[in-house]
């Protein structure tokens, strides 16, 4: 909520918001090298990322692409 208002009043980095992104795009990204060692995969390519609001203050990262041999 204080984040919000400060977003609203002087505008700015919220960095709270920013490190738990940042910490969810490594996840997602970790779970996709994951998925890729379990087809064999050597290398994934067009790697795309993608968010999407789930409910009010609640967000998903997707990620997607191609694993090669």
């Amino acid at each position: 909520m204080l984040s919000n208002v400060k977003n609203w009043t002087i505008g700015g980095e919220l960095t709270a918001y920013t490190q738990l992104m940042d910490a969810s795009v490594e996840q997602v990204l970790l779970k996709l090298q994951h998925k890729a060692a379990q087809q064999q995969a050597t290398y994934i390519i067009g790697v795309r990322l993608m968010t999407t609001q789930v409910s009010e203050g609640a967000a998903e990262i997707i990620a997607y692409g191609t694993a090669v041999k």
